[in-house]
């Protein structure tokens, strides 16, 4: 009797978490409306160019309606606190900024809806698929000499390189551009493929690791071999990243997720004030722009471009098999259709990319193999404390094409090392 006590009080705690959660996600999907309607409509002209005047009231209301819905229906799906987060992500990330530019711009594609058969797919993929491929364990005392070993290896050809050209002032967040062009003028084939993978993959992991062991010294080498690669390429997501790692390293999954979407709220909240009382765009251009909105209208772009003309992979690993049928690379076309402006690399996640390549038929492919790696990575059984590389998986899927996320930026390195290091580490580590 006791026993079945202290279930239903863990089972009451764990749903008052996820009503907060809810709650919390409801709270940003409002402001994320207000700042769209109030701040970036009126002073970001690219969105009004995909303007419909064509507005379908029943469609209107059912795009305000099911986020909503979703965000309340998280509180009662049965699925594990990884699917459960992961799913928080998509909703947050791409559900709600989606269905925000169909309520104000009108449906001009099935965007929305092809959206929320996402959010499903990884909840039916996460919730009954179970992949586990059978691999030799590697011993908990040899994983981080190993790991320490292999991206001292790999990471030297980056120190000889770009050493003597490292800007400083990058840690501050200037001269970003200047530097990705040095990057651009000393970079080859090598670091080209292994730039992504150390950065995304096998440091963040090294770091985690050297953390959950105590190794002091090991952690600040991690830490000063993540900057150092954010100093060769200035790319904010390295930096950034970095961040998130050691954040979501702390508190379970339910901890993790209110915190995150705590800070979320304050930072749309203040970005709406200091542009109404400052007139200042940077926060609101920084994060509720280019986080949220823009892969969005991004979609928007891609869809309208790529109607009635896909490009079959020809921009793809299969180039050398058919012929690409379009003066611009795939990004700087659609920068040139949404952005007017041809040199901006208009990169999107892994619908625009399923579109771009076989229309519909193109985005249930993407969908699906991207449900797939969830589900794996669901049925792995890794410790909480390493959720900040699926976050980076999540925002990876978000921006960048599918065979660039799984090849360039790492993901199928990250299935790679995560059955080798990371399997059943839940009951090494979460006791």
């Amino acid at each position: 009797m006791q026993k079945k006590y202290n279930y239903f009080i863990n089972s009451v705690v764990v749903n008052r978490n996820k009503a907060v959660i809810a709650f919390l996600l409801i709270c940003i999907y409002f402001v994320l409306d207000y700042n769209f309607t109030k701040v970036i409509y009126p002073n970001f002209g690219e969105f009004s160019r995909f303007l419909s005047h064509d507005q379908n009231s029943y469609l209107q209301i059912c795009s305000l309606l099911v986020p909503l819905l979703l965000s309340v229906s998280l509180i009662f799906l049965n699925v594990s606190d990884y699917g459960y987060s992961i799913l928080c992500l998509i909703l947050l990330l791409i559900i709600f900024p989606s269905s925000i530019l169909a309520r104000h711009l009108g449906l001009l594609y099935p965007i929305f809806p092809i959206n929320i058969y996402y959010f499903f797919s990884i909840f039916f993929f996460i919730r009954y698929i179970r992949l586990r491929i059978v691999v030799p364990q590697i011993r908990r005392q040899n994983k981080l000499n190993l790991q320490f070993i292999l991206i001292l290896i790999l990471i030297l050809p980056f120190l000889f390189v770009y050493l003597p050209h490292l800007d400083l002032s990058n840690l501050l967040l200037v001269d970003i551009y200047q530097q990705r062009a040095v990057q651009k003028t000393y970079n080859n084939t090598y670091m080209g493929y292994l730039f992504a993978p150390l950065s995304n993959v096998l440091i963040p992991m090294l770091l985690i690791f050297s953390i959950m062991h105590r190794r002091f010294l090991l952690t600040l080498v991690a830490i000063a071999m993540m900057t150092f690669m954010f100093l060769v390429g200035a790319h904010k997501s390295v930096f950034f990243g970095m961040l998130l790692l050691i954040y979501f390293y702390f508190g379970d999954y339910g901890q993790k997720l209110k915190f995150f979407l705590v800070a979320i709220l304050v930072l749309l909240i203040s970005g709406a004030f200091l542009y109404a009382r400052y007139h200042d765009f940077f926060l609101t251009a920084l994060i509720t722009r280019r986080i949220f909105f823009l892969p969005s209208l991004l979609e928007i772009g891609y869809f309208d471009f790529f109607h009635g003309r896909p490009i079959l992979w020809s921009d793809s690993i299969f180039r050398g098999f058919i012929e690409y049928p379009i003066d611009l690379p795939p990004q700087n076309a659609v920068g040139l259709h949404v952005l007017n402006d041809p040199i901006t690399n208009a990169n999107n996640g892994i619908i625009s990319d399923g579109f771009m390549n076989f229309g519909y038929m193109g985005v249930f492919i993407n969908i699906t193999f991207v449900s797939l790696v969830f589900a794996i990575m669901n049925s792995l059984r890794i410790s909480h404390r390493f959720f900040g590389l699926s976050f980076l998986v999540v925002f990876t899927f978000l921006s960048s094409y599918f065979f660039t996320s799984m090849l360039t930026q790492g993901v199928f390195l990250l299935l790679v090392v995560s059955h080798l290091f990371l399997k059943d580490s839940k009951f090494e580590y979460d006791v």
